[in-house]
């Protein structure tokens, strides 16, 4: 069908841009996933540069079923706890080598990670930054986000790493589970309205810098193990028997009920908190960094939970993902001269956010998908009953979802 000019019949449907997974790892197998959900952009947020390239490469040339997808540089630094992605460095000269192979690549934004040595990250966010590429990423150990503010961030990754901020300190080792126990055991106790608080919001409206809360990642918080996350209560029935199970796997240890009731709190109030960063002026973006694709849809409700109207919500995932990715000349919204990065709704997802699971067709990069059939190929009960016609030429996604 690429290249050929084809009418479909929406019969009604709602039509969409296609969303931007602004926080995936992405791999070779989960693109079927991604765009039966209709996300037709995923930016990688730290990867093997080699696998990542013939992804890339794959994609481009269509013999891999997968969204397009917007690399991230992954730098990090040496320590017991490294995550050897990318490139690990030990000083400025290593760091800025590292950053000029990015950049060559043709890699928008570089991602720094939690052992990246301190002494050298404003420098090397300068020099990113000469280089024509934006800069995130987690908090490096021995550091606050306050800190990663001043030394040039344009955007912070995760909704714990932006409270460690206020109930950590320079000596919390957040290389460990500390990062994560320590903002499930505080928040809730956290003043929102505390002079600190609402100067770091102030702060961050003031630069623009742009908060990635990956809210739906962070429901594990309050899980109680055998209870099952959040996230996935809606789709959890049209899974295979295995993936239903591991829904109901807990990774907090919660002894009690004093326990779980104090973390249900504090995930309560990061939700809300980002809703206070949406209406203060904090630009947002959507990502996952769990199960592709579906938990995408569970990140937008929770967005909607933190405050936003569903068709908030939806603009943080299709034109603020366009926007921050640089490519808001081609996608991001519905409009002539753009990429036919399309997807047709049954319901109404701007009205009804999880209507936004029934995704009936997509169609990105001249090929029509429909997820009905993907989701079938792997063994999930669909979420639509009918997918909209193609009149005069037959479908092609059968081929596509056999890659």
């Amino acid at each position: 069908m690429r290249g050929a000019v084809n009418q479909i019949d929406a019969a009604g449907r709602v039509m969409l841009p296609g969303l931007f997974d602004m926080h995936g790892h992405v791999s070779r197998w989960e693109g079927g996933l991604n765009l039966a959900a209709g996300v037709t952009s995923v930016r990688d947020m730290g990867n093997d540069n080699a696998e990542l390239q013939q992804i890339l490469d794959e994609t481009a040339n269509g013999t891999l079923l997968g969204p397009q997808v917007v690399p991230t540089g992954f730098l990090e630094g040496e320590s017991p706890y490294s995550a050897n992605m990318g490139f690990v460095v030990k000083n400025l000269d290593e760091s800025k080598r590292a950053i000029d192979w990015y950049a060559e690549h043709g890699y928008p934004q570089l991602k720094i990670y939690n052992s990246f040595p301190k002494a050298i990250l404003r420098a090397s966010v300068a020099y990113a930054h000469g280089r024509g590429m934006r800069v995130s990423g987690h908090i490096p150990a021995g550091m606050q986000a306050r800190d990663a503010l001043d030394a040039g961030f344009d955007e912070i990754q995760h909704i714990n790493q932006v409270m460690l901020n206020f109930v950590g300190s320079p000596a919390t080792e957040t290389r460990t589970l500390e990062r994560f126990v320590l903002p499930a055991e505080k928040v809730a106790a956290l003043d929102f309205e505390a002079p600190v608080v609402r100067k770091f919001i102030a702060r961050l409206k003031q630069r623009q810098t742009v908060v990635d809360a990956t809210l739906a990642t962070f429901a594990f918080l309050k899980q109680k193990d055998g209870d099952i996350n959040e996230p996935f209560v809606a789709i959890a029935s049209h899974m295979p028997p295995d993936v239903q199970r591991a829904f109901h796997v807990g990774e907090m240890k919660i002894a009690d009920a004093a326990t779980l009731q104090r973390y249900e709190k504090s995930y309560a109030k990061m939700v809300e908190f980002v809703g206070r960063l949406y209406r203060a002026g904090v630009p947002l973006v959507a990502g996952t960094d769990e199960l592709a694709g579906f938990t995408m849809q569970a990140e937008l409700e929770l967005l909607v939970k933190a405050g936003l109207t569903p068709a908030q919500a939806i603009q943080v995932a299709t034109r603020n993902g366009a926007r921050y990715t640089r490519t808001s000349d081609e996608r991001g919204a519905i409009s002539t001269g753009k990429l036919a990065d399309l997807v047709l709704v049954d319901g109404e997802p701007t009205e009804r956010i999880g209507d936004i699971r029934k995704v009936a067709a997509v169609i990105t990069r001249g090929y029509l998908v429909y997820p009905r059939e993907i989701h079938q190929a792997l063994g999930i009960e669909p979420f639509v009953a009918t997918v909209p016609a193609l009149q005069a030429l037959a479908p092609v996604s059968s081929n596509i979802a056999s890659q």
